[in-house]
Formats: C-alpha cells, structure tokens, sequence
C-alpha cells in the first residue's frame, strides 16, 4: 500500500511480482489498505490465491471502499494442494495432501526425492469426492529412507507441494546390547523385546555385542542392565561417543550391584541401591519435564508409576543433568555431554520389571528425543541457535536465504511459522539441519467462501481459454464427407452431374 503509481509503473510491478512461499496474512492487508487514500473512486482488481483465511471477507469489504471490485482466482478444483507432515510406519513414509475444493475425485503423482534430485519412490494419490484429505503410502527400505529429503507433488512447482524432510526424519541405526541370560526362554519378559518395539518405528534396530555393533555405522548404543563394564569396553564406548554417539543405559538388578565410570553421575552403593532392600510402599509418579530437558514439551503421563530405581549420589551438578524427576525429586533419568556426544542413564529397567514405563507412549517419544541427540541428528536444545541454510521460493526451489531471512531459536522452532523473516526452508548447519515447512501450522485449507454483495467474481484464465476440440473434430467430419462425396462422383457412383476434368 505505498499509493498511486503509474500504469507503466505498475505494468512494470507487476510483471516483476513472484509467489511468496508464505500464507496470505489477509488482516495485514486490511490494516494497510486502511492506510491507503485514492483520490475519487477506482476499479480494484484482487488476484487472489482462492484460499480463505478467515479475514478475506473483511479485506473485500475494505477494498469495495475504493470503488467497484473484481476477485480473480482459479476455480475451487484448480487451486494448489498441499503435502502436510507425513507420518512413519516402519520404512515406509505416509505422505499427507490436502486440497481446498472438495469437488469430483483428483488424481495425482507423489513423489520422493533425495537431496540430489534422485527419484526415491513414485506412487498414486487419488482424492474421493467430498474430501478434503488424501494419503499415499511411499514405500523407502532403510537405506533409501535415510536418501529421502524432500517430498512433492508431481507437476507442482510450489512450496505448498513441497516437504523438506531433515535429519529427525530419518531412520537412525540403534545397537541393543542387553546383560539378560534367560532371554531366549522368556523372550516377551526381556528388556531387548520392549526396546525393539519402542525403537522400530523410526530407527533401524541392531543387536550384538558391543564391540561388532562399533564396527558399523551406529548413532545409538542402547545397554539394558549390563552391569560393569570392562575397562576396553569402556574407553572404546568413551572415544566413540567423544565423536558423536549416545550410550543409553537402563538399570536394574546388575547395575545396582556393580557400577563403572561410564554414567552421567555417580550412583549410591550398598543398600541405598535398588535391586537390593529399597522400594516403595506407594509407586512414585513422574513430575513434569523441565523446559531445559531433551524432553521438553512431552506430557508426564500420571498413569506412569516406579516401582524401584537405582539412585544417584547428591552432588552440585546433579540438578543440572536430571533430564526427568519423580514425585520426589529423585531423578529419573540422567544425561551428560561429552564432546560431541551422551552419555544418559534411566535409572529403572527397559523392561516392566520395575515399573509400567515401557508399556506407555511416553516411552517411546522419550526414545525417540533421545535418538535424536546422536551426531548428525538435531537434537531439542531449547538455547541452539539455527541460521538459515537454503529456502524455499514459491515455485518450491531451494536457494540462498532472502537478506529478511533470521535465525530460529531451539526454544522458538515449534512455535516458528512460515513468514518473511522465517521462510520455509532448512535451518542450523550442514551436519545438523531441521526444516521448517509451509504446512507448520496452516489451518484447513478453503476456497474463498462468500463475499460481499457487489463483488464480483471472475476465473483465473477463463476468458483466455478456449475449447476448440469439439469445433475441429466437426470441421474433420465435414471433410472427411466432402472427400467421399468427390471419391464417388469421380467413380460415377453418385447420382447428378459429373465434375469435368
């Protein structure tokens, strides 16, 4: 709303104009047309997205003030879908569309790339008359899931049938190393059997020793009650997680009795340890987690109950690396960094010897953050910073960031949404990306529902468009006859005056 310009000056405008790969902020536009004065009446003229935000009634009731007003969108059935936030079953993605027009069934290409622009996976979406909503699976094996960077639309060149996948998307290799002997008897009461269908859905799940899975790309090394470990043991976990890894630990009975160096904090000895006489009359429950947590934001389950923990000696620190407390105050779950990497203690048992926790759903969002610390992951620290890397334009093109382009606080990304100054794209560095996209947040999407009297309303295109189809295919059917009409005079079949050579 800057004013008046001229028509070479506006032609020039508007030749110049892109798509912005943001929503329409319809109330920002009421506010500055508010602020606009035309000398007299003018005709207005909206091209619009089609899409209703809840404010474009208002907006053409502002712009009628000006003078008479023409909107001109596409059709219902012609505007742009949208790729939503896909969900994970086992290696498998299932991308989420959406539509604004509910009319007549849609088909269309959904399509899985890698970051080079490598086609992953290729499959058929269909939407049924009167849905807004549609779901296609895409079929990716593990090693080709872990490719996956973006997903789109097929014939879509925009950022709304784009959707980045970043690095909390992908399937994270996790090595179950367990202290248990009896699993192979009693397999569904072993802890390996809670952590492999707590893990499955988004990592890909190994077990063996610990020195056979380091030999392999690991991100994770989960250890259930192992108990002490040997001192080589040790300093190999130690220099691999100095370069990135996360050791998980479970307590239990072996761990209570014998310890090691490698926990995040030391833990109490003799009959302070559970597995040995503590335990509670009453189970304790779980108190929220902390804004600093790596679970932050998850709900404590109050239906959750320990039974019995190992405990962990007082010290200064010990506030600090308490990642989950109990009604009590005891920490739950302890984590430490060192160098690039975790080591984590729980400090009950994987499996449901010592509480109900590996049967809840929090178990398995609480794996899944913890997966998501391991190098080359980005993990939920609320104090990271994340600058832009490359963003989306409107056409769905990754590229360099707008110069209005700022960096998204860990603490802000779930909040971010897509706008000037947070543009769809990826965010942070290279080696550890998280996308924002521009289905964060957007509400349902809907044609331009009804406008004010007077309004009028025209297709995008409509009157540049024509169908000759069924005008040419007379014209051929009336030549067509024209010729065989000349074929049987000239053969003196036909009846009349013969055409002279």
């Amino acid at each position: 709303a800057s004013g008046i310009v001229r028509a070479a000056e506006a032609r020039r405008i508007v030749r110049a104009l892109q798509p912005k790969p943001w929503p329409s902020d319809r109330r920002a536009a009421t506010a500055a047309a508010d602020r606009l004065s035309l000398p007299g009446s003018a005709n207005v003229i909206w091209f619009s997205d089609g899409l209703d935000d809840g404010g474009a009634r208002d907006f053409a009731s502002r712009l009628q003030r000006f003078g008479s007003l023409q909107v001109v969108a596409d059709l219902a059935e012609a505007l742009a879908r949208l790729v939503d936030t896909p969900r994970s079953e086992g290696n498998d993605l299932i991308a989420q569309l959406r539509r604004a027009g509910v009319r007549g069934e849609q088909e269309l290409w959904v399509r899985a790339a890698a970051q080079d622009g490598r086609l992953l996976a290729r499959e058929r979406a269909r939407f049924a008359d009167g849905a807004r909503a549609a779901d296609v699976r895409l079929v990716l094996p593990g090693d080709l899931r872990n490719a996956a960077a973006r997903i789109e639309i097929e014939g879509e060149a925009t950022a709304g049938a784009t959707y980045l996948l970043d690095e909390r998307w992908r399937r994270r290799p996790v090595g179950l190393v367990s202290g248990e002997t009896a699993e192979a008897a009693q397999p569904l009461l072993s802890a390996l059997f809670y952590l492999g269908r707590a893990l499955a859905p988004f990592s890909e799940v190994r077990e063996g020793p610990i020195a056979e899975l380091l030999k392999r790309e690991i991100a994770v090394v989960v250890l259930a009650d192992i108990g002490r470990l040997g001192d080589s043991q040790v300093r190999m976990l130690g220099e691999w997680i100095e370069k990135g890894g996360v050791v998980l630990r479970f307590a239990g009975p072996r761990l209570a009795q014998s310890a090691d160096s490698l926990l995040p904090t030391p833990l109490r000895t003799g009959d302070r340890a559970l597995g040995g006489v503590l335990s509670w009359s009453r189970p304790a429950e779980l108190m929220p987690f902390d804004e600093k947590s790596p679970f932050a934001g998850l709900a404590a389950n109050p239906d959750i109950r320990i039974n019995r923990q190992v405990l962990a000696e007082p010290s200064a620190d010990l506030a600090q690396k308490s990642w989950a407390r109990l009604a009590d105050g005891t920490p739950l779950v302890t984590g430490e960094r060192r160098g690039r990497g975790y080591v984590i203690l729980v400090h009950t048992t994987a499996s449901t010897e010592w509480s109900n926790l590996p049967i809840s759903g929090l178990f398995v969002e609480m794996l899944r953050r913890i997966v998501g610390l391991s190098a080359g992951v980005v993990g939920e620290d609320a104090e990271a910073v994340y600058p832009p890397i490359e963003t989306l334009d409107g056409f769905g093109r990754l590229g360099t960031p707008p110069s209005t382009a700022s960096a998204i606080t860990g603490r802000g990304f779930e909040e971010a949404r897509p706008g000037p100054r947070t543009p769809p794209g990826y965010y942070g560095r290279d080696t550890a990306r998280r996308a924002l996209n521009l289905a964060t947040g957007m509400a349902e999407l809907r044609p331009l529902g009804e406008l004010p009297p007077g309004v009028e309303r025209l297709a995008l295109g409509a009157d540049a468009i024509r169908d000759f189809k069924p005008w040419l295919l007379l014209a051929a059917a009336i030549l067509a006859l024209i010729d065989l009409a000349v074929s049987f005079q000239l053969r003196g079949l036909m009846v009349g005056p013969r055409l002279r050579r």
